[in-house]
């Protein structure tokens, strides 16, 4: 299988360059990512991480994952006898800022799904009409029924999270989408989501060596 090495630029204003030069292409792709998360230049494969962390990053980060509530009192006790890191609970708010505005770490309340009904949707471009995917990407980004949005490859590259308070809410916030997005997206696949079985991120995904 080919092997493609891209120079990805993750600004906006690069994306429709990268999608226009992938899109239909059935080939293995190797990323260079530029500014990113750390803002310099790295490189990564299946096999490495994407963004290396010291110590105490990779600590506060499981420990908040782990119980995401955690106090900054709490935090700097379990780091000295866990990790032996001595840290002030001021310099452990100014790294767990520094996690947040670099995007390493975000921090999103999502209600229990017997509160909302959970859409999933795919969505596949019109390559002809491919000047248009800024509006749609747009009124995605906008919209607050849409709590999880993600670029992907295959034959439908938007994947869409949405929560609705009914099924007519989800009927016509899709005619309006497809009213005003229609030329650009060429089919969509609608899957309601009846149960979710496992939503949450394992500290152990931060061990150096895991066991599969």
């Amino acid at each position: 299988m080919l092997k493609v090495i891209i120079k990805l630029f993750w600004k906006l204003k690069d994306f429709d360059k990268f999608y226009k030069f992938t899109l239909g292409l059935n080939m293995q792709i190797h990323l260079t990512m530029c500014n990113t998360i750390a803002g310099d230049g790295m490189e990564f494969d299946l096999h490495s991480p994407i963004v290396k962390l010291d110590k105490v990053r990779v600590a506060l980060l499981k420990e908040k994952v782990s119980n995401p509530n955690v106090t900054l009192r709490e935090l700097s006790r379990i780091l000295k006898e866990k990790y032996d890191i001595t840290l002030s609970h001021t310099r452990i708010a100014e790294i767990l800022n520094e996690i947040k505005q670099k995007g390493i770490m975000r921090e999103v309340i999502i209600p229990n799904e017997n509160f909302f009904i959970f859409a999933f949707l795919e969505m596949k471009f019109n390559k002809e009409r491919f000047e248009d995917w800024r509006r749609a990407h747009d009124y995605l980004m906008s919209s607050p029924n849409v709590i999880m949005f993600i670029a992907t490859d295959g034959d439908y590259n938007w994947k869409i999270l949405g929560a609705f308070r009914s099924f007519l809410e989800i009927t016509v916030w899709l005619h309006d989408f497809i009213q005003k997005n229609g030329k650009f997206v060429s089919d969509i696949n609608l899957m309601i989501v009846y149960k979710i079985l496992k939503f949450r991120f394992s500290p152990l995904m931060f061990e150096r060596e895991r066991k599969n």
